[in-house]
């Protein structure tokens, strides 16, 4: 999670376990319960992450 200026986001990054139904469903509940106390989540995938670190931080960074 990261507070910037009274704005709150979590940030996940998601590798190949989140692609299973189970996980996915989790996910997808969380983020509904935090937007409803108005916190966004920015999901990335792991792959991005490693393969364009500086990106990800950037686009992530850019959401403030």
């Amino acid at each position: 999670m990261y507070l910037k200026g009274g704005k709150c986001v979590i940030l996940e990054i998601d590798g190949k376990h989140h692609n299973a139904d189970a996980a996915r469903d989790r996910d997808y509940s969380r983020d509904r319960l935090m937007l409803k106390e108005g916190i966004s989540t920015a999901r990335f995938t792991a792959q991005e992450c490693m393969n364009a670190t500086a990106e990800v931080v950037n686009e992530f960074l850019g959401l403030f």
